[in-house]
């Protein structure tokens, strides 16, 4: 008995089953507890993912919602006027709203073409002199949400055109500047795997009256009242400079008293390829995504639920333990009169004492 009991515990596989037996089942009464916690834990962690990309997939249709700006307002911020230069500064500020699920940048169009800022000029076309630059401050819009756009509108005006139009500046009571306000509107967003991005441009022409040095900065009201006229008018825009200068306001007008006409700006659009690009960059590869989760998830839940994992397989000789018992207690019920090598117990040195002691 001993002999074949040593023979057992030297072979490691399945060819160490007791005479006469069938080898039993190489898992653990109760094991597949753990399997099944484990299928859970799988299900819940794929199904939030799957879920979170799906809600992610509802916030992104359509990849990139057009950005509508308006509100548009210029300061006056310096005026210097001498012989033979005019300098003056003008800030520009533009309010737009971001409707998309992540924060756009607003840039000039410039740093992406390499080409020189848009020109400000003075006066109306086609009489327009070229006298400047006008450069847009670089600027992030929240998702969701929105803020102030910034430019900034340079004129320097020498030699020549700055001894005509120095009188002008002086005595008129208006002197019209018109500009060309545009920016790129940069969006980049995650989609899976992937990430997907476009420009979408903003382009209007614009023109505001600035004051003159000399006329009258007060005008008498009803009631004897006074108020101080601005430096500079409200701002207006258009699709075109022949547009704008229909809509010119004067230096006394409001914007609220302009309607619609020179407050509501055109949206931010993006190019119908580079959306199109963004919608199917999303659909394969963050739908594929949600589809892979739920799918995945699925399967290997599946099987860790009704097939267990490997991690529960174990040595053949643990799997005797319960025949060696079985055995064990048959030798006792038929009084030794078996074979007691027949009943021994692979690697259980208790058992192999109790049945030398039977015998």
């Amino acid at each position: 008995a001993g002999a074949h009991a040593m023979a057992v515990d030297a072979d490691d596989g399945e060819a160490g089953a007791p005479p006469g037996q069938a080898p039993p089942p190489l898992r653990r009464p109760g094991t597949g507890f753990a399997s099944r916690l484990l299928a859970i834990a799988v299900g819940v962690s794929t199904f939030v993912h799957g879920t979170r990309n799906a809600h992610r997939f509802g916030q992104l249709t359509p990849v990139y919602a057009n950005v509508p700006c308006w509100n548009q307002a210029a300061m006056l911020e310096e005026f210097v006027a001498g012989a033979g230069v005019i300098q003056m500064g003008l800030r520009v500020n533009v309010t737009c709203a971001n409707p998309n699920a992540y924060d756009v940048e607003v840039q000039p169009p410039r740093a992406f073409d390499r080409m020189p800022p848009p020109d400000v000029f003075v006066g109306k076309f086609p009489m327009a002199v070229q006298a400047g630059k006008f450069v847009v401050a670089p600027t992030t819009l929240p998702a969701g949400s929105g803020g102030p756009v910034q430019a900034l509108a340079s004129v320097e005006l020498r030699g020549s055109d700055a001894e005509e139009l120095l009188p002008h500046f002086m005595e008129d009571r208006e002197v019209p500047l018109t500009l060309r306000l545009e920016f790129v509107v940069g969006a980049r967003v995650g989609l899976g795997m992937m990430e997907w991005e476009g420009d979408a441009r903003f382009q209007e022409d614009c023109g505001l009256e600035v004051r003159g040095i000399l006329p009258r900065s007060y005008e008498p009201k009803v009631g004897g009242e006074r108020r101080e006229a601005p430096p500079v008018s409200p701002m207006v825009c258009g699709k075109s400079w022949q547009r704008i200068s229909t809509l010119m306001p004067h230096i006394d007008d409001r914007p609220e008293d302009l309607g619609s006409d020179g407050v509501d700006f055109m949206s931010a659009k993006m190019p119908g390829r580079d959306s199109a690009r963004g919608e199917i960059t999303k659909i394969v590869f963050l739908g594929g995504d949600i589809f892979l989760s739920y799918l995945v998830g699925a399967i290997v839940s599946a099987l860790l639920w009704f097939v267990g994992g490997p991690w529960e397989r174990h040595h053949p000789k643990q799997g005797y333990q319960a025949t060696g018992e079985a055995n064990i207690a048959r030798y006792h019920e038929d009084g030794g009169r078996e074979h007691t090598e027949a009943f021994v117990t692979p690697g259980d040195p208790e058992h192999h004492s109790e049945l030398g002691d039977a015998s």
